[in-house]
């Protein structure tokens, strides 16, 4: 990759298509904490954490498919940032949103 350029700049129109990084080629990088699932308001009202990106997985699994349904990209890449001990609870959640976003015939999404 040396003697590449690369060029990177925040746009609202990300945080408007629901994505955090657009590449290429029609492609897509989503990066959830693993921590928003767990977070209880209790905990972020005493912490000071912000509520704004507490998303749960039925919520999050929503917006992707309709994300993936738009034909915006062509892939959509998901990294689950394991900001928290890893329960039962949140491996269950990863199985089910694994299986939740198999595409399906006739969705313009190649892959996500």
């Amino acid at each position: 990759i040396s003697g590449r350029k690369i060029v990177t700049f925040d746009s609202h129109l990300l945080d408007e298509a629901g994505i955090d990084i657009e590449l290429i080629n029609m492609n897509a990088i989503i990066v959830l904490r693993l921590s928003s699932w767990t977070q209880k308001r209790s905990d972020i009202i005493t912490n000071g954490f912000d509520n704004s990106n507490k998303e749960s997985l039925k919520e999050f699994t929503k917006r992707i498919v309709k994300l993936a349904g738009r034909g915006s990209y062509a892939e959509i890449h998901i990294i689950l940032c394991a900001d928290t001990p890893i329960t039962m609870e949140i491996s269950r959640d990863i199985s089910i949103l694994q299986n939740a976003l198999v595409c399906q015939s006739g969705c313009p999404c190649e892959f996500v």
